[in-house]
């Protein structure tokens, strides 16, 4: 095999490594769809789904992001919180990713929400780099597929976070949507890694020819 095609090939290794898709289950795909591999907790009358789609109360239709499944959490009982978690090793050169959306099937002033939050190995919040409430998608309003990305202080152990929560009243429950949880390269870190296997490559042309 040619060294060129050894060095593209070698990126292509770097770029599908396990380093580089560290949440496991993220997408919700195991087993035909579950959220093994999470930690649940689920309130009495509230619910953690494991769905290919989903329609809100004005008719929009939810489909996955990535596979065949995501999660659905809805939300039960003034002030309670629904949540999927899941305790990951970010290492560096590394971020994390993800897709959520919210419907709300409930109206002001009971301002349902639903979020994804980043704790430390503490269990304090470092990080919310999505939330959604009825505040901000109106009244018995919902909001599209929306990616949202939270790059790390430093490597390390986190725990991401996913959930809804009810606010003041338990007669409308709302939900949370989730799906295509990773741990990717940072664009400047698969740059370099890419410029540097191409230099690579460009250096052993430039050998052969003054052969």
């Amino acid at each position: 095999m040619k060294k060129t095609a050894i060095l593209v090939l070698a990126l292509g290794v770097l770029i599908a490594s396990p380093s580089f898709a560290q949440i496991a289950n993220g997408s919700f795909e195991w087993l035909g769809g579950s959220y093994l591999g999470w930690h649940a907790t689920i309130p009495p009358g509230a619910s953690i789904e494991i769905v290919g789609s989903h329609v809100s109360d004005l008719g929009n239709i939810y489909l996955p992001v990535d596979g065949d499944y995501f999660a659905l959490i809805k939300t039960d009982g003034p002030g309670s919180i629904t949540t999927l978690s899941t305790t990951f090793n970010l290492q560096p050169g590394l971020y994390l990713e993800g897709w959520a959306a919210f419907d709300a099937r409930d109206y002001l002033p009971f301002n349902d929400r639903a979020f994804v939050k980043i704790k430390n190995l503490a269990g304090n919040v470092i990080g919310l780099p999505y939330f959604q409430s009825v505040t901000s998608v109106g009244s018995y309003g919902d909001g599209p597929w929306t990616r949202w990305t939270w790059a790390p202080p430093a490597p390390g152990l986190y725990t991401l976070e996913l959930g809804a929560r009810n606010d003041l009243d338990s007669e409308f429950d709302s939900y949370g949507l989730f799906d295509a949880h990773a741990a990717v390269p940072e664009p400047g870190s698969l740059l370099l890694l890419g410029s540097g296997l191409i230099g690579l490559a460009a250096a052993y042309r430039i050998r052969r020819k003054k052969k």
